[in-house]
């Protein structure tokens, strides 16, 4: 993105209204049309605006303190009684997240019911700013139904009287609203090529980006009505497919070589990434690393997230390609980060084992968060069952770099990632999979991600022909790879929510680093027990629909046993 891009983006956020309260509240915006819609500049800057409602840092990544992989450690309490069962249909962080969706959607209502009557503008302008509002509308709308499923589409600002007697649509509906609303839009904005060829405008919504926000909406929707009883999956495959090929054959985007540098200032607008949220240091920063990197590069005594074993032990070993239960993998429990898939370390950062070997070296600085340590060694961060300490030896390590952001407080520019090209290999072989056609070509996909991993093949992984044959080893094996390839990336719960297999991984104390006590020399497998984690399969796939929203709007039905 260009300067003049990024300060068009920060002097929107004052023009144009970003917030919503409640459905009954639509239009949110004040800007008398007459004055405010009378020019290009303005147009551009209320498009401008609207990128604000792309998901932050807080919206994506601590999405993954809902899911197995992660915890909150830092009093989010609202994500953390999620999966605790202390939650109810009046829980204020349910309200806000409802909220929040309608606010983005009333928004981009509000600016297309608007960007017509702008004069002066271009036919390929209006069009490009269209497809940028729309593609904004349709991202929210997925991640809308993937947390609470029905929801009312709503497509134009309502009268209050109007949205207080809205009715919720069919998930599937809207996933139809979503992939149509993409189809048509993909003509209307620029290529990545585009961009880069006028020199202006890296970083906007590009014709690529319609294509991977389709093909991930028709493999939620695929999923989810293959798993929960829903209509036939099979087109919904089929949309993922289509758009997956388009963006193949356009030759516009490829897996960058170093898998660690997409997650760096060097790799920001590397070919592999097809959609980002775009910050700039002193412009536009956010605080991911000073809220999450270890304490020996922050200094403060809290960090929001804490990583969970559930998500290390999915890492194979890079030696065999195996699962790291596989007696044939080669793990060796007394060093148990030794040799393991190259993305590990760019993805978790691994506090010490024991007296004499350790995982990270943080700044110079050994990481050694043993409860035990003598005052003498330890550094800084420390295990505890108090405030916001880690809670589990484990932390992120995707967009931390401490070289660029150590010492700068909130003043973090790194961007954040929405979706890349790896994903799009990986979602092209599930649907595959999940039609059960082609796992050839199935199993060459996942074999590109992993190859850039610096990981065996399949088939050199303990897998037979007949395996990479079978449609259930095959999902198997494609589940595995988005489990480490997008780790840490906010697709966790949606990705276990659609397979439904959030009962069998979410359950108990979250469980911590193993670690050789100081002292007593005994192995200590560390779980965080104050935080007892449950997942009822009867009621937790979906959301509860506010309370306060159903008290206000009858005609809003509850999601089941909330």
């Amino acid at each position: 993105m260009t300067l003049k891009l990024s300060r068009l983006l920060l002097a929107a956020m004052f023009l144009v209204s970003c917030d919503a309260d409640l459905l009954e509240k639509f239009p949110v915006d004040t800007l008398n049309p007459s004055i405010f819609w009378s020019s290009p500049e303005d147009a551009v800057a209320a498009v401008n605006n609207l990128y604000t409602h792309l998901p932050d840092n807080r919206d994506w990544l601590y999405r993954e303190m809902m899911s197995d992989f992660a915890i909150g450690s830092s009093g989010d309490e609202g994500r953390n009684n999620i999966l605790e069962g202390t939650n109810d249909a009046n829980a204020g962080f349910y309200r806000n997240l409802w909220r929040s969706y309608y606010g983005r959607i009333a928004a981009t209502n509000y600016f297309l019911e608007n960007i017509d009557q702008v004069p002066g503008l271009s036919e390929t302008l209006r069009n490009r700013m269209t497809g940028e509002a729309k593609f904004i509308r349709a991202f929210t709308y997925l991640n809308l139904i993937m947390d609470f499923g029905d929801a009312p589409l709503i497509t134009k600002s309502l009268t209050v009287s109007e949205a207080s007697s809205v009715s919720r649509e069919n998930k599937f509906a809207i996933f139809d609203f979503i992939i149509d609303e993409l189809d048509e839009i993909t003509s209307y904005l620029p290529s990545r090529t585009d961009y880069i060829a006028s020199g202006q405008g890296i970083g906007r919504i590009t014709s690529g980006a319609a294509l991977a926000l389709k093909a991930r909406a028709g493999l939620f929707a695929g999923t989810l009505a293959k798993n929960f009883s829903g209509p036939a999956s099979d087109k919904y495959f089929q949309a993922t497919i289509v758009a997956a090929e388009a963006l193949m054959v356009s030759g516009e985007y490829q897996l960058n070589n170093d898998f660690g540098k997409l997650f760096k200032y060097d790799g920001q607008y590397s070919q592999e990434v097809i959609l980002s949220r775009i910050y700039s240091k002193n412009l536009l920063p956010h605080s991911f690393f000073n809220n999450n990197a270890p304490q020996v590069l922050t200094g403060r005594p809290t960090v929001d997230l804490s990583i969970s074993r559930g998500l290390v032990d999915h890492f194979q070993m890079k030696a065999t390609g195996r699962s790291i239960t596989d007696p044939a993998s080669g793990f060796n429990s007394t060093d148990p980060y030794l040799g393991r898939d190259p993305r590990m370390e760019h993805t978790v950062y691994f506090s010490a084992y024991d007296n004499t070997s350790f995982c990270s070296v943080i700044n110079g600085k050994r990481w050694d968060m043993r409860p035990d340590l003598p005052a003498d060694l330890r550094v800084a961060d420390v295990l505890s069952q108090l405030g916001g300490a880690n809670k589990t030896g484990f932390a992120v390590r995707k967009y931390i770099e401490p070289e660029a952001d150590a010492g700068q407080g909130a003043n973090d520019g790194m961007n954040l990632i929405l979706i890349r090209y790896a994903d799009i290999l990986l979602m092209y072989a599930e649907a595959l999979i999940e039609l059960n056609q082609n796992l050839d070509k199935a199993a060459t996909l996942i074999n590109t991600v992993r190859s850039r991993a610096e990981m065996p093949l399949l088939e050199d992984s303990g897998f037979s022909t007949s395996d990479l044959q079978s449609q259930v080893t095959m999902r198997g094996i494609v589940r595995q790879e988005r489990s480490v390839e997008l780790a840490l990336e906010g697709l966790r719960l949606f990705d276990i929510r659609r397979w439904k297999i959030a009962e069998n991984i979410i359950d108990g104390p979250v469980a911590g680093i193993f670690y050789v006590d100081y002292t007593s020399g005994e192995l200590v497998d560390h779980k965080w027990q104050t935080r007892v984690r449950l997942f009822d399969s009867n009621r937790d796939y979906l959301f509860p629909i506010p309370e306060a929203e159903r008290q206000i709007n009858p005609n809003l039905s509850q999601n089941p046993n909330w």
